[in-house]
């Protein structure tokens, strides 16, 4: 009876210890490192390969990533370059076609101009004269004259610059 009782024991024993998987301490295995055999899980896992933080660029922000510029300011405005200009009074959007700035609007230089910051079709008008837009073809600039003095003679209209 005795006897039967041993190996009961014996048999319960190897029974618990299969299910606990218990197994005597192992040496380390390399790489020895606080990654290794996992990542901590706090305050969260580590995004792996990290990028390289040191050196940071002395100008930027510790926010800003290395491989990002800040961004373009323009009177005191962010910006983007590709969809605006920056004009006398801030981001102006920008067409297809315009490239340059006139006042607080851009403008395309090949179609149109721009006098005393006001812009005008090179259809209607190809030149400035004291601040107005005019075509060459139909008036003609005066420096010397007054305004209420000009006279239009054949057909052409004298304005004063």
């Amino acid at each position: 009876m005795l006897k039967a009782l041993i190996i009961q024991a014996f048999l319960l024993l190897a029974q618990v210890e299969q299910s606990f998987h218990w197994h005597w301490p192992q040496p380390p295995t390399w790489p020895q490192s606080p990654m290794w055999p996992h990542p901590p899980m706090w305050p969260h896992p580590p995004i792996w390969p990290h990028p390289p933080m040191w050196p940071r660029h002395p100008m930027l922000p510790w926010e800003w990533p290395r491989h990002r510029l800040p961004p373009l300011t323009c009177n005191g405005k962010h910006y983007s370059a590709r969809t605006h200009l920056c004009c006398k009074d801030g981001p102006v959007l920008k067409s297809t076609t315009s490239s340059m700035c006139c006042g607080t609007d851009s403008f395309d230089p090949a179609a149109q101009i721009c006098c005393n910051e006001k812009v005008y079709d090179k259809s209607t008008a190809n030149s400035c004269c004291g601040g107005i837009g005019m075509s060459t073809s139909t008036h003609k600039c005066c420096e010397d004259c007054n305004i209420s003095l000009c006279l239009s003679v054949y057909n052409v209209t004298f304005v004063r610059e």
